[in-house]
């Protein structure tokens, strides 16, 4: 729907580079990142023609580790895939060259496939506890674009909004927020996305009509945060992208949980039919997932 692909091919977007993400640096704090090895994974991050492109993962709060596992949804995995998978997986089931360049025949790549990642997993007992120290390490580390796909209840600016605001002023970085889960109703947007010069990123649908809430592009996600009174006269969020139906990377500490506790496997959300993460047999767990919730911070960190 965003047609990013195009900006990928200077022959399709009739600029003079590609904008796919290389030499790009983005941070990531999330629930973690597949099963927490900065240098083995989920291949869409360490095969093909760029190799490995997972410069850090750290586990915050040592319950992060293997993602999804302590809390039910590898959420960070997840996000981890809307901004850098290049679609290896997913190439490789349809027989495409994995070695090339050309990103846009797997349903699966993120927006900039090109780019690195500095990760940290910050899951705490089915929640998370997030750190605006953590911003300043993925700096450290080159990152520019900071993904933050999470976010309390509350409308009000905080600690964490006014931190924000003052690392945007003092250097080049860009953090930006979803707008939360809450909307409909005006006032909704969780307390992160109140900051000023942070980047706050509500939902519109996707189109996959068999997925929910997924049948109408043109209009906003009824669970997308919304903003009000409490925006001291800002008008939030910044901007909406597509953030329903997504299709991105999955982790197998989920689907662990799920047999742990008892649930169903395989979740209808899962696409099994992709299994090639130990190709040629695979390992018995999906490559990627359906979701669609927090995924629009993810879908804007290419506005760097």
């Amino acid at each position: 729907i965003h047609k990013v692909d195009e900006a990928w091919y200077p022959a399709w977007s009739g600029l003079p580079s590609s904008l796919d993400g290389s030499g790009e640096i983005v941070g990531i704090q999330d629930t973690g990142f597949d099963e927490g090895n900065a240098n083995n994974g989920h291949y869409d991050f360490f095969n093909g023609p760029d190799g490995d492109r997972v410069l850090r993962f750290v586990d915050r709060t040592g319950q992060s580790v293997p993602d999804g596992f302590d809390g039910g949804i590898a959420h960070g995995t997840f996000m981890a895939g809307i901004v850098a998978s290049n679609g290896w997986c997913w190439e490789t089931y349809l027989g495409e060259s994995t070695l090339d360049r050309v990103w846009h025949k797997a349903e699966s790549t993120g927006v900039l496939p090109g780019s690195k990642l500095s990760l940290d997993g910050i899951e705490s007992g089915g929640g998370i506890a997030p750190s605006t120290l953590y911003w300043d390490t993925q700096y450290a580390d080159g990152a520019r674009a900071m993904i933050n796909s999470y976010g309390a209840g509350s409308a009000n600016y905080d600690s964490i909004s006014a931190t924000a605001d003052s690392q945007m002023n003092a250097d080049d970085r860009m953090i930006i927020f979803s707008a939360g889960n809450y909307g409909p109703e005006p006032d909704t947007l969780n307390s992160n996305s109140q900051a000023k010069n942070g980047l706050s990123v509500g939902k519109n649908e996707n189109y996959r009509s068999s997925q929910y809430d997924a049948d109408d592009p043109d209009i906003i996600s009824d669970f997308s945060g919304r903003g009000g009174t409490s925006s001291n006269g800002r008008i939030k969020p910044d901007l909406v992208t597509t953030a329903t139906a997504l299709i991105s990377t999955f982790s197998r500490g989920e689907w662990d949980y799920n047999v742990v506790n008892g649930i169903p496997v395989p979740h209808p959300d899962y696409i099994m039919d992709v299994d090639e993460y130990t190709a040629p047999l695979g390992d018995g767990f999906p490559d990627y997932r359906y979701m669609g919730t927090s995924g629009s911070a993810s879908m804007a960190a290419g506005l760097y």
